[in-house]
This record gives C-alpha cells, sequence and structure tokens, in this order.
C-alpha cells in the first residue's frame, strides 16, 4: 500500500476551487491559490467532529489550472448529483469540490461510540460537487508510528529505550571477554561504556 499518492486536479472540474484536508495540498502551477478558508460546515458539531480541521485549504485558479493533492493508501474520487450524499469515516476526507454541503452523523448507540473503533461520529458530504477519499490517512500512520517507537516499559526498568540489561559485569576479564564475543557478532563495544 502506497503512503502517498498524488491526487491531479483540473480545477476547471471544480468549479475552479477545491477545499482540502490541511496539508493535503502537494504542487501546483504558478497560477494557483492556496490559502486557509474556514470549513463552511452545516453546523458547529461538524465543523470541530467532520475529519476536517475548522480551517482547511482553499486551492482555486482560472481556467485551465492545474493542482496536486496527496492522499495515502486507496485514492478515490466520487461525483455526488445535486441532494445525494455520501457517509464517510472521518479520517478519510481529502478534500472537495468548495461550497458541498458538510455534516456528521453519531455512529450509533454509546456502547458502539466507545467499542465500535470508528469514534462518535461520521462525515455526510452531500452534493453538487466531487469528493476525494483515501483509505489511509495520516492520522492512521503517526498512530502506528508512535505506537512502534513507544519503548516497552516492561523490560526496560532505566526507560533509556534499549534492551535490558541482564548480565553484571564484575571484572576486567568478563568486560575483555564480552567485547570479544560481542566484535565477533559484528558489534562495536566501549568497555568503558560497560564499566559504567
Amino acid at each position: 500500500m502506497p503512503f502517498g499518492v498524488l491526487i491531479p486536479l483540473n480545477l476547471d472540474e471544480h468549479n475552479g476551487a477545491v477545499f482540502a484536508k490541511r496539508g493535503a495540498y502537494f504542487a501546483s502551477d504558478r497560477s494557483v491559490s492556496v490559502r486557509a478558508k474556514m470549513l463552511q460546515a452545516a453546523s458547529c458539531t461538524a465543523c470541530c467532529c467532520a475529519g476536517m480541521p475548522p480551517v482547511g485549504q482553499l486551492i482555486s485558479g482560472p481556467s485551465g489550472s492545474m493542482a496536486f493533492l496527496l492522499g495515502s493508501g486507496t485514492v478515490m474520487k466520487k461525483e455526488l448529483a445535486d441532494g445525494e450524499k455520501i457517509l464517510l469515516s472521518t479520517e478519510a476526507l481529502v478534500a472537495f469540490t468548495d461550497g458541498m454541503s458538510v455534516d456528521v452523523r453519531t455512529v450509533g448507540s454509546c456502547t458502539t461510540c466507545c467499542f465500535g473503533g470508528e469514534g462518535c461520529f461520521n462525515t455526510v458530504m452531500t452534493g453538487p460537487g466531487t469528493v476525494y477519499v483515501h483509505s489511509f490517512g495520516l492520522e492512521k500512520l503517526k498512530k502506528i508510528v508512535r505506537a512502534m517507537a513507544r519503548p516497552e516499559r516492561d523490560n526496560n526498568k532505566d526507560g533509556h529505550g534499549g534492551a535490558p540489561i541482564t548480565e553484571v559485569v564484575d571484572s576486567a576479564e568478563d568486560i575483555e571477554a564480552t567485547a570479544a564475543a560481542d566484535d565477533a557478532d559484528g558489534a562495536v563495544v566501549d568497555a568503558a561504556e560497560m564499566e559504567r
């Protein structure tokens, strides 16, 4: 699964403007303008919980302008007719035609919110317009990297992130023997480090 997928945008196909998630803009020709814009959501809850931050990127340009957004995983483009709706996971939304209706819907009961793995809300987009979604958002990648970077606390009592020390070295001969064994394994050992 690719972590970066370029999404080419011919702005003529989107009435000259697209609202994108903060950080989704990748590149464009010189005629394109990228600026901050408040999310025009159906409610205050939708503004805070629809998967887009309250301030996003408005990408606009004259006829013939091209821009590129960055999504990840599988990227899909969905054209919505007037009044047509699509229900999305909040992390899936990348960009949409400026002026589309953005709202939220609860995922279900309190049990579903707490234990269903989707959070409390899903995003509802209403057409007309185009919606771009991706399957693996940056938020998910950050969670995975943070979880993998955490040291195991049970095995590492000193908190330095390395492997636990399982042997105590008492003498200079033990230090030299350990260094020789480690050198044979290809590791570099500093005897002064081991005396500490």
